[in-house]
């Protein structure tokens, strides 16, 4: 009797209790009340809560609310009371406010570039300030310039407090420690080689490094597996840091294993290099049955490759010493395979070339032999098969190929028989469930087309369109089921969409962390994103990159708070991290066109905490003395336009004239993908000094005030800037200009440039055209000497001065002319990285007009040089010979300087 009282009398606690939870997760909100914000603005905390004052309360909702407010990364501590009243549930939210890391800077960090040392640091701004997270970061800089070689570093930190963001800058000053450098290096057990090559690997002259070192040890490694040693190993016995001595000291032991000999017997195909490259024994450093086995197999894939597909590779390992291995590759090559010409019989829809394309078998062509592989067969049916599925044949079917002898007997002729079918087409494409957006809308984000071929390819990723365009204008938890139907008879096709939109998204707040310079509102301006518009997947990804083009941080974070409760407000979190925003460059140049030439520059990269850049800067030389300021918008107004503007006062000397000019512009640019847009606008006033000219047109040396519009279009596709491998460029231009003050001479400047590089192995061949034209608008129209063109030099013709070619004057110095192409050809090789030999051959001419540009005004040149790529460009030497030497010229002229010659 008394257990069955206890088991009621706890059955009803659980009821009263569950009750009791019951009445309050179903209260509304009467209160939310927040204490201890500092800094933040109150409404926007608000907005991040996912309920508001007057929503059913439950504790899920606040679980997720405090979850959302720990996630802005603001908050060292969120404590939430709650308390049933009459009117409701009141919520009481109690914060600390977190010390935020604002900025992270690396002071005394030369040689290595602070973003280097950066990416050790696991400390960020935007992160919440701990003394031991600092400490931490402290060690790994140490450890970083120890891994350098450099020991006992010292780093001492600097905090300054920011109550106004709630943060604190830290500063890393870092003094470097001791460099160490090797004394003695002692190798034991390395018969196969001798100690200087061991030295030399590790190269004694440079500092010690523990990086540097254990690379070297892994090339030697691999140099010993390479060369006949695939068990070799070599490992670090003793190591000796003498501190007051700076200097190291290492005992290396080195485990030979047996030396392998790789025998080939019958190859007449491929040379025993190639296939010492292709066997895998000496690349994975076993020489067991399975990579024996292996190496067989690579040595098919060769000669398949080379159309011997009927190869046969057996082996055989002789150990006539302990210390000494042979093994023999018996290849019986077979017949020669190469497929002359491939044939597709019965299609019509789809060209040959085209379906050449699709399959991984080939014929044979410049380049390459065209093998032919049985193995293949199987998947280029399937491939051809896709090809036509993609144009409404379902059924298409590829009969069994034809290999047969060409006429001469040694190539192969393949015919490949194929049955089309009949074309499926779409008849109706059904949308059920859709509210936001019309069949229309929806109709054109999909690739398959009422009216049109089937496409199976393209209808498997329309679903994957459909969900994309729907997360992108505010539906993200959007879902979409698709459905095929076949009318067999008709051969038509039905397509249905199900879709289930789900509620609109919008953006909330906009959260900004490590903002210490930057003002928000050029923050968000920045991003192409604000706060209460539709949510869109593609504007978040490119808000960061957005942030990044601006330079003035060196990383930057966005995530979202909310997408993944499917909440119908997401915030956005943006992480920034910026960089020193004062920068001083310094610069000193020499070209033979040139002279020798400095510069100081001083730039801001977050003027006023807008993301804008300033500039001054000041350049010295022989020919050229400039001042110049200017202001660059990476983002103008929020969108993709840079607009900069510049001012310069600058003296500048060339061959044919002397003058002193003060300008400025203001330019707009606008990049789309491999697309480029400029539009600018100059003022220029110039201060001829002297000059050459002809009798007839003395007026050029002027002095004169010139309005300038320039308008362009840019196509690159070139697969880098400063060492393009491959890809197109091309550039036109028109330049109109108006003098203002002077002749009052109006004219217009055409450009165009074009080039084309292509690669091969070590070879890069660059081909490129230049056409230039000044048209006079009016009649005895003279153009001022410095807008004329000119030819010869660095950049033009090679082997020749510096604007030495064209129109002369009386005394035989060039003057300058209205017309002008010029065409360079050059073949790169490269040596080793970074250094590229060169051949080239140039011509150009120049004239005042189109029916003066001769055979006799062209000037050729070829000649050789060498090139040193750097991250920005190459430094170029060159030697450049005339061809067709006239009276009183030299053989040719040497040229360094940096950069391409186009």
């Amino acid at each position: 009797f008394f257990t069955k009282k206890i088991f009621w009398l706890g059955l009803l606690v659980l009821l009263l209790l569950a009750w009791a939870s019951f009445a309050q997760e179903n209260q509304l909100v009467a209160e939310i009340r927040l204490f201890g914000l500092k800094g933040i603005n109150e409404q926007t905390v608000r907005d991040v809560i996912p309920f508001k004052k007057g929503d059913i309360f439950n504790y899920q909702k606040l679980d997720l609310a405090i979850s959302y407010l720990r996630e802005w990364g603001v908050f060292d501590k969120i404590e939430a009371t709650t308390e049933s009243t009459k009117d409701g549930m009141d919520i009481e939210l109690n914060f600390k406010m977190a010390t935020v890391i604002t900025q992270v800077d690396i002071q005394g960090n030369y040689p290595f570039l602070e973003n280097k040392i950066k990416k050790y640091l696991t400390l960020n701004a935007g992160d919440i300030y701990t003394p031991k997270r600092v400490a931490d970061q402290v060690e790994r800089i140490k450890e970083f310039y120890k891994r350098q070689g450099i020991v006992a570093t010292e780093v001492q930190v600097k905090e300054m407090e920011q109550p106004a963001k709630n943060g604190v800058a830290i500063t890393f000053r870092v003094k470097h420690g001791e460099v160490l450098r090797y004394r003695n290096i002692e190798v034991r057990g390395n018969n196969a080689y001798p100690d200087g090559r061991f030295i030399s690997a590790i190269n004694t002259w440079k500092p010690y490094s523990e990086i540097r070192l254990k690379r070297a040890l892994r090339k030697l490694t691999e140099f010993y597996h390479l060369h006949g040693y695939p068990r070799a190993k070599i490992k670090i016995v003793e190591k000796k840091i003498n501190f007051e001595e700076r200097c190291v000291d290492l005992i290396l032991e080195v485990r030979e294993g047996p030396n392998v000999k790789a025998i080939f017997e019958g190859n007449q195909v491929a040379s025993d290099n190639k296939l010492k490259d292709t066997i895998t024994i000496f690349k994975e450093g076993s020489f067991d049955s399975y990579e024996i086995e292996a190496s067989m197999e690579a040595i098919k894939k060769l000669y398949k490759e080379r159309g011997y597909p009927d190869v046969q590779v057996t082996s055989k390992k002789i150990q006539d010493e302990p210390d000494r291995v042979k093994i023999i590759f018996n290849i019986a090559e077979g017949k020669s395979r190469i497929i002359k010409r491939i044939y597709f019989q019965g299609n019509e829809n789809i060209s040959s070339a085209k379906l050449d394309k699709t399959m991984t078998t080939t014929q044979r062509g410049f380049g390459f032999k065209g093998g032919f592989d049985p193995d293949l067969i199987d998947h280029d049916s399937k491939a051809i098969k896709t090809e036509y599925s993609k144009k409404g044949f379902l059924e298409t079917e590829v009969g069994q190929w034809e290999i047969k002898d060409s006429e001469q007997g040694y190539d192969l002729i393949v015919d490949i028989p194929i049955i089309e079918g009949t074309q499926t087409r779409v008849e109706q494409i059904v949308f059920t469930g859709n509210q936001a957006f019309t069949n229309t809308k929806l109709e054109e984000n999909l690739n398959v087309k009422v009216d049109k071929p089937l496409n199976m390819v393209a209808l498997k990723n329309d679903k994957t369109r459909l969900l994309g365009f729907y997360a992108n204008h505010g539906y993200p938890y959007a879902k979409v089921d698709q459905a095929l139907i076949l009318n067999d008879e008709e051969k038509s096709a039905r397509i249905l969409y199900d879709i289930h939109e789900g509620q609109e998204v919008r953006i909330g707040h906009i959260l900004i962390v490590g903002d210490v310079l930057s003002s928000q509102k050029a923050i968000k301006k920045a991003m192409g994103i604000k706060e209460g518009e539709p949510y869109s997947y593609k504007k978040i990804v490119e808000s960061r990159l957005n942030l990044r083009r601006l330079g003035a941080y060196s990383a930057v974070r966005v995530e979202t708070i909310g997408i993944e409760e499917e909440q119908p407000e997401v915030q956005i979190k943006v992480d920034v991290d910026e960089q020193r925003p004062f920068l001083l460059d310094l610069g000193f140049g020499y070209s033979t066109d040139e002279q020798f030439t400095g510069f100081i520059a001083f730039k801001n990269l977050n003027s006023f905490g807008w993301a804008k850049h300033t500039l001054f800067k000041l350049t010295a030389g022989q020919d050229l003395s400039r001042a110049e300021i200017g202001w660059l918008d990476p983002r103008f107004l929020g969108s993709g336009l840079e607009m900069s503007v510049n001012t310069w006062l600058q003296h500048a000397r060339r061959p044919a004239f002397n003058y002193i000019q003060g300008a400025g512009s203001v330019s707009f640019f606008r990049r789309y993908h491999a697309l480029g847009f400029l539009f600018r606008y100059e003022l220029d006033r110039n201060y001829f000094i002297e000059g050459n000219t002809t009798a007839a047109s003395q007026e050029s040396l002027r002095d004169n005030t010139i309005s300038k519009i320039t308008v362009s279009g840019s196509y690159d596709t070139r697969d880098s800037f400063s060492n393009p491998q491959k890809g197109w460029y091309t550039l036109g231009q028109v330049d109109i200009f108006n003098e203002i003050k002077g002749n009052e001479a109006n004219f217009v400047g055409f450009t165009w440039q074009g080039e084309h590089d292509i690669s091969y192995w070590r070879f890069t061949l660059s081909t490129a055209l230049r056409l230039n034209h000044i048209q006079t608008i009016g009649n005895n129209v003279i153009v001022p000497t410095n807008e004329l063109l000119f030819l010869g030099g660095d950049d033009t013709v090679r082997g020749y001065s510096e604007d030495s070619l064209g129109p002369v004057n009386a005394a035989g110095d060039a003057v300058g002319a209205k017309t002008r192409w010029i065409f360079n050809e050059e073949l790169r090789f490269r040596l080793y990285h970074p250094f590229y030999l060169a051949a080239f051959y140039d011509m150009g001419a120049l004239a005042n007009d189109f029916d003066e540009l001769t055979w006799n005004m062209t000037r050729e040149s070829y000649g050789f040089g060498i090139r040193y790529i750097t991250p920005v460009g190459p430094l170029r030497a060159d030697y450049g010979i005339k061809i067709r030497r006239r009276a009183g010229e030299s053989f040719g002229r040497f040229h360094l300087t940096f950069g391409f010659v186009f």
